[in-house]
């Protein structure tokens, strides 16, 4: 792993103030290729910042943090607190199961069903109203672990929830 990481696309706006991440909402999406976060200033109703980083080599989910800290050693006010930040998980392991058959306690029954199980992972589920059904995935236990670590507000979610 290397000992920096440059953003592949990059654009923070002139109104952009470290000093106010806790007026901001930041939104993430990360997946073996690559992550992509945008911040977004309500009071100004306008996206103040936007980087993508393109991963040179497919990473592990073990590597998230590893790639969390690397951004950081640039990027200080990655890790500041922000008044939301919401966390996409792109991976292909979910299964959509109806809401009056779903039960939270079978979750894992129903993902092993679709998909085999994997190592250092937790199974969790979001409730999609609008279908009526509940979106059950694998969400890696580093990934999730780092994301509560750096920001406790944290709303993490399957991309295709």
């Amino acid at each position: 792993m290397p000992y920096s990481i440059k953003p592949h696309t990059s654009y923070l706006d002139k109104s952009f103030k470290t000093s106010h991440t806790r007026s901001y909402i930041m939104a993430m999406q990360i997946n073996m290729h690559g992550l992509a976060f945008s911040i977004y200033n309500p009071d100004k109703n306008k996206f103040v910042g936007l980087q993508y980083y393109l991963f040179d080599m497919k990473k592990e989910p073990a590597d998230f943090p590893q790639v969390f800290d690397l951004i950081l050693n640039e990027y200080p006010w990655f890790a500041f607190p922000y008044m939301d930040f919401y966390c996409l998980i792109q991976n292909s392991f979910s299964t959509l199961i109806p809401l009056p058959l779903f039960k939270s306690e079978h979750k894992n029954l129903y993902l092993g069903f679709n998909h085999p199980f994997q190592e250092n992972h937790r199974i969790v589920f979001d409730e999609l109203k609008n279908t009526g059904s509940a979106n059950v995935y694998y969400l890696p236990n580093p990934l999730a672990e780092k994301v509560k670590e750096f920001w406790p507000n944290a709303h993490i979610a399957h991309y295709s929830s």
